[in-house]
């Protein structure tokens, strides 16, 4: 065999460097077309074909309705958690809430996940316009702005309300533009330490932790969120709740008379309404159409 010359073996050499060069340069990335959508859901969109999203104006239309259970009422009863631990006393004491809190002081020392009022409305239902993939939802002027804070509670081991909707700002197709809402934790126990361990989206400055002293409250900024986030409380373990935070005015929270209403509704388009409860997922959609000025009634039945 004949000795390969020093040149032939240089080519070869840069040949042989070159190809993984060019294998791993300045092609797409996976995933680098795709960006979080600020609405508060689940989707990552890429827009129209300049990647910006379309604008959905808002409109004259609403729709309210009611979340019924079917079947049997929860049957309610103090948590174990509750009554083991050595702060019980103080944790079981629904009559000395009523002033405050109503008629959901009653189920403040039991599970939270199923709260249904004396007429089969179910509590903590989240009611929401889905946002169709690389498009926005354009709120009216009325909505740019949010005057009252949110708040939740810590009267005794359970946060009031167990889940939460917060709307603290809205995209305008370029940014996020603040409404001015908050949220507004309190401890209005008269003796307990709480604290409040915000479990949200880092990126989006929502992981926060702050411990509050009886008769104490804290003012809380967030972002609107990718996901739900996880709210607990480190002293008491079996407190928990959720949040969901929005880019847009079109979601709520249920009450224990399981009604929603959302307004100003964007019209002559396709719109999903979703509703997600804690025990069951997004256990609903509806797909609805509506006209200037059309007001729809929804009702949604819920099964555990």
């Amino acid at each position: 065999m004949k000795p390969v010359s020093y040149l032939a073996f240089s080519i070869l050499l840069a040949g042989a460097v070159a190809l993984p060069l060019s294998l791993t340069g300045c092609g797409p990335k996976k995933g680098a077309d795709k960006t979080d959508k600020p609405d508060g859901g689940t989707e990552k969109t890429t827009g129209g074909t300049d990647g910006k999203k379309t604008a959905i104006p808002a409109g004259t239309a609403s729709i309210k309705g009611r979340v019924v259970l079917s079947g049997e009422m929860p049957d309610y009863k103090p948590r174990e958690a509750i009554l083991k631990h050595k702060e019980c006393a103080g944790c079981v004491l629904p009559q000395a809430l009523e002033k405050d809190f109503g008629d959901y002081s009653k189920y403040m020392d039991a599970d939270q996940e199923w709260i249904v009022g004396s007429d089969k409305g179910v509590a903590n239902v989240v009611v929401r316009l889905k946002i169709p993939d690389g498009k926005y939802f354009a709120p009216a002027d009325a909505d740019k702005t949010r005057t009252a804070n949110v708040v939740l509670d810590q009267p005794c081991c359970a946060f009031y309300p167990h889940v939460l909707v917060l709307y603290p700002a809205y995209f305008d197709g370029k940014a996020l533009v603040k409404t001015g809402q908050k949220l507004l934790v309190k401890n209005s126990s008269e003796k307990f330490i709480h604290n409040t361990k915000i479990e949200g989206n880092p990126l989006k400055d929502n992981q926060k932790n702050y411990q509050i002293q009886p008769k104490g409250e804290n003012l809380v900024e967030l972002t609107p969120n990718d996901a739900d986030i996880k709210v607990r409380c480190d002293v008491h373990p079996m407190m928990s709740a959720r949040f969901f935070v929005y880019d847009h005015p079109y979601a709520m929270a249920t009450k224990e008379d399981g009604a929603f209403k959302l307004e100003n509704l964007p019209v002559d388009t396709p719109l999903t309404v979703e509703f997600w409860h804690e025990a069951k997922g997004m256990f609903k959609t509806e797909t609805i159409s509506l006209k200037a000025g059309d007001s729809k009634e929804l009702s949604i039945t819920l099964s555990k």
